[in-house]
């Protein structure tokens, strides 16, 4: 789990003087490589729901998954939709595609974050993939209506993306490679500004309820 943590811990805005509450939602990457050891490890996190935000093709069996675990399939795309993919295909790493795919998808959007503010007691994880384009959209959404400071929002964008080029330095993907340390700073420098004026002008009106609530479980 190279690409996971707890959304608790981050400051809020000026003239708040608390932070979000530990170990109530946490963003990763896939958790298909888990052992058992690691999946005990989750469950002794507090950990209850798994809400995976990927595509029905990416999603393989978890053999080693707890059943005390509840897990929730909330693709927030449709790979299906060919215009969409036509356009963005090798452009989705990024916080470019944001605004397109809030506008397309409104309602995926919005049972994802049903599903994280209807799950039972415990921990929720909620994941995609690598944990940093399609994770990055739920979490910078979800903090910013906790009112998290911003810069604490862009930051956690960037954490997810360094750490995605580390593994991608050790593991490599055929639609994707590491870059060297320039480029990767020139890239964290375009997507912190993309990521920022997509929290200023996006839409939440469509799912504001859904995440509203969810958002609740980080300050409650």
């Amino acid at each position: 789990m190279h690409n996971t943590r707890d959304l608790g811990g981050l400051p809020r805005r000026t003239g708040r003087a608390d932070r979000t509450a530990a170990a109530r939602i946490y963003r990763s990457g896939r958790l298909d490589a888990l052992d058992g050891a690691g999946w005990d490890a989750v469950i002794a996190d507090g950990v209850r729901t798994l809400v995976d935000l990927r595509n029905p093709s990416e999603i393989q069996d978890l053999p080693l998954r707890p059943r005390v675990l509840t897990t929730a399939t909330c693709p927030i795309e449709d790979e299906h939709d060919a215009e969409f993919m036509t356009a963005w295909q090798g452009r989705l790493g990024t916080p470019d595609y944001y605004p397109v795919a809030v506008a397309r998808w409104p309602e995926l959007i919005g049972a994802t974050f049903a599903a994280i503010a209807e799950a039972p007691d415990g921990g929720v994880i909620f994941h995609c993939s690598a944990g940093r384009d399609r994770t990055g959209l739920i979490a910078a959404l979800l903090l910013d209506a906790a009112d998290v400071d911003r810069e604490a929002i862009l930051d956690d964008y960037e954490w997810s993306a360094r750490a995605t080029n580390s593994q991608l330095e050790q593991h490599t993907v055929p639609h994707e490679s590491a870059v060297d340390a320039d480029a990767l700073t020139a890239r964290m420098t375009r997507a912190r500004a993309s990521l920022a004026a997509f929290l200023v002008d996006v839409d939440r009106r469509p799912f504001a309820d859904q995440l509203a609530a969810a958002a609740a479980r980080l300050v409650s």
